[in-house]
């Protein structure tokens, strides 16, 4: 019930609306109850002893019913629709911000494909569920209710009798529904493994294609369907299992009515009007009742989705990864400096930083070089503000700690090797994040410094050509130069290239990092390179190994470090 009230909170904007839809539910529920009564005054009335024009005045009152019937309906279902699609995409939107507010480490062990399917089905299968649970439910209850009582009016006895197979029914939907829930949750797991499958092949396509992997690829993919084809017959067969149970139970039903009520009839207790009514009202007691155990079955299945979406919703936006108070942190609109003192970082058992003291000034370029896992990126992450030091303080001005400033990315530019394009347009691209969208002018620009100009220019449509999320038909220096270009559209004080100009030659290399010196003279830029020749434009730089600060290269020892000059 915990998770129900969790998600309730969806319905809630919804309240008014909702309360017009149950109405309308009960309208249509009552008119669903006229039909057999009226037969039951055809036969037994207006037939032996009544007119033609009554049954005229009869059959139009039920006419009217159904158009009636056929209004409600009609404002119930754009209702449903529309409420549905809010209702998703409320859900939708805060995964959205609890998944991208969550810290890395989220990231890195959670799939892509496992996130997707579960933003797309899971919650498709809550929206359902939720519908099910108030609007499907309230009408089912409505209309059991008041066959029920008709059952009760046309022939007491009788009724007690047919109403013994209702607690049966609900009785065996119960004991099916955990073994179809865990049917259900395994289908979910294998689905998650396929929609992963595919982002993964697609995204790598270039490695399928080079290593020849495609038979390899077809049997993966075999195998994966073998397994949804096997979990999908089983769930098939319990589902049969359960419906045919039922199937048999509700064709029964009318069968014990007919014995008791034509025996009833030959007596003179029951007229053939009241008996063929009361099956009308049996017939249809039997479908919301399975409706009702169905939709139980259903909420069940959704508990699965709630919780899977409710792992994911557990990250609390209102604090940081290190746990300061989003709503205690300060706005600056300037500094000149960014100072590591003693940080040290672990990711888990393993040190990756120990006693870091790194300084970055306003107006200097700042080199980051070593090995292959000696702490760069982890520095990236921790000037980002993605991670925590666990000891020591990056501080700005040598007095503002980092970790309290709430408007850091503002001031911050993060270019990485990595592609980093969205399937929107050249100009979106390099605008993109901005609250304001600046002029044409200061768009070109930011093309100019990047050395993007002339390529922009040769495309068919200019700064509006399409750009995929994985820049197919552009090369690798082309993806970077955009990313370039949209941290200097950003025009901000602090710029990070980690790796991003590794696709550029020597020459256009050095080009772009003198335009950006000259574009933002003030700024701080910080370089992460293994080139030397790239690390030789920088002021200063910081060589790491295993975590610490070996060597630092600054214009008083330059000539020390000959071989990056």
């Amino acid at each position: 019930m915990e998770l129900i009230r969790q998600f309730y909170k969806y319905l809630q904007p919804h309240r008014s609306g909702l309360l017009l839809v149950f109405l309308l539910l009960g309208v249509s529920s009552a008119g669903s109850l006229v039909s057999p009564y009226v037969l039951k005054i055809i036969i037994d009335d207006i037939l032996p002893h009544g007119s033609f024009s009554d049954l005229i005045v009869v059959l139009g009152v039920l006419v009217g019913v159904y158009l009636i019937r056929i209004a409600c309906t009609f404002v119930t279902d754009v209702w449903y629709t529309k409420m549905g699609q809010q209702i998703i995409a409320a859900i939708q939107a805060d995964i959205n911000r609890q998944v991208l507010h969550k810290p890395l480490s989220f990231f890195k062990k959670t799939k892509a494909g496992d996130m997707t399917f579960l933003l797309m089905n899971d919650v498709g299968v809550i929206q359902s569920s939720l519908f099910s649970v108030l609007l499907k439910c309230a009408s089912d209850l409505l209309t059991l209710a008041g066959i029920v009582a008709m059952l009760l009016i046309l022939d007491f006895r009788l009724a007690s009798i047919s109403l013994v197979i209702v607690p049966l029914l609900l009785v065996i939907s119960k004991r099916f529904t955990p073994v179809l829930q865990n049917s259900f949750r395994r289908i979910q797991e294998v689905q998650e493994r396929l929609n992963t499958y595919f982002l993964e092949v697609f995204r790598n396509h270039r490695v399928v294609k080079s290593y020849n992997s495609y038979v390899f690829e077809a049997g993966r993919l075999q195998s994966l369907h073998g397994e949804i084809l096997d979990k999908t017959v089983k769930n098939a067969m319990l589902t049969a299992a359960n419906s045919n149970v039922i199937t048999f139970l509700v064709a029964v039903g009318p069968v014990i009515v007919l014995m008791f009520g034509g025996y009833r009839i030959f007596y003179g207790a029951m007229t053939v009007g009241s008996l063929v009514a009361f099956v009308q009202y049996l017939n249809r007691l039997y479908a919301p009742a399975m409706s009702l155990a169905n939709t139980y079955n259903g909420v069940n299945k959704a508990l699965v989705s709630m919780q899977r979406i409710a792992d994911f919703m557990e990250y609390d936006v209102t604090h940081d990864a290190a746990g300061h108070t989003l709503a205690c942190k300060s706005v600056i609109t300037h500094f000149n400096r960014i100072s590591f003192r003693d940080v040290s970082l672990k990711y888990g058992d393993r040190s990756v930083l120990q006693h870091v003291d790194l300084q970055f000034n306003r107006g200097e370029m700042v080199g980051l070089s070593g090995p292959s896992g000696s702490g760069k990126s982890s520095i990236v992450n921790l000037l980002c503000g993605f991670l925590q030091p666990d000891d020591g303080l990056i501080l700005l001005d040598d007095r503002l700690p980092l970790h309290q400033v709430s408007n850091w990315a503002d001031h911050l530019g993060l270019v990485e090797k990595c592609d980093q394009l969205f399937h929107v347009s050249l100009a979106e691209n390099i605008r993109y994040g901005q609250r304001e969208s600046g002029s044409a002018a200061r768009l070109m620009k930011a093309t100019r410094d990047a050395e993007f100009f002339e390529v922009m220019n040769q495309m068919p449509e200019g700064l509006n050509t399409l750009v995929s999320e994985t820049g197919s038909g552009l090369s690798d220096g082309q993806r970077q130069r955009i990313s370039i270009a949209r941290a200097l559209h950003k025009d901000t004080a602090v710029m990070i290239i980690d790796e991003s100009t590794s696709s550029l030659d020597l020459a256009l290399e050095r080009r772009i990092i003198l335009n950006i010196r000259q574009s933002q003279p003030d700024a701080i830029l910080i370089m992460i390179s293994h080139r030397p020749a790239s690390l030789a434009l920088c002021d200063r730089v910081y060589f790491i190994e295993d975590g610490y600060i070996v060597r630092e290269k600054t214009p008083d020892n330059q000539h020390e470090f000959s071989f990056i000059s």
